[in-house]
């Protein structure tokens, strides 16, 4: 395989989080980055360990898909392990689920109870990490704190802008 050929993500899931990974797969396909998921790049007929093992060889990293099926499964256990021992680990939490054991250490970018735009930009951030780019956006973020104009005093004898009382009696 060339190497401009070559996968930037192989996406590992477990088939309860299909869904995931197919979404996945056409979010970072649509950012310009090359994939390799299963349930599109393993042929039938082909025997799936060596199709795991080519995938894993090939890809820049390894984009575990976390869940609790994710974690209980045995394949799935190899794929991360493999990745974790060549470097290649990249951890998406999708489901609640602890980490423990050798994973507990480690750092994942969390989609759980977020909005799809958020997902997204989390996800580019965190490949452009991974990329060695600075993933700090090009504007100003907006001040989190409260406007300093809620705690200044109205002038006196002046109502708010938004009054519901009227100010003539019933």
């Amino acid at each position: 395989m060339e190497p401009s050929e070559q996968p930037h993500a192989f996406i590992s899931y477990t088939g309860s989080d299909v869904a995931w990974a197919t979404w996945l797969d056409f979010f970072l396909r649509d950012a310009g980055y090359k994939t390799t998921v299963q349930v599109y790049d393993f042929l039938p007929g082909k025997s799936f360990v060596e199709s795991m093992d080519q995938a894993l060889k090939t890809c820049e990293i390894v984009v575990s898909l976390l869940s609790p099926a994710y974690l209980a499964s045995r394949w799935c256990q190899e794929e991360w392990q493999s990745a974790l021992a060549t470097g290649k680990l990249s951890l998406l939490r999708i489901a609640d689920c602890r980490l423990d054991g050798i994973l507990a250490p480690h750092t994942y970018l969390d989609l759980v109870g977020i909005a799809e735009d958020e997902a997204k930009a989390r996800i580019l951030a965190g490949l452009a990490k991974l990329r060695g780019q600075d993933p700090r956006p090009d504007v100003a973020p907006t001040f989190p704190g409260e406007s300093s104009s809620q705690h200044t005093p109205p002038f006196p004898g002046r109502l708010p802008s938004i009054w519901n009382i009227t100010q003539e009696r019933n």
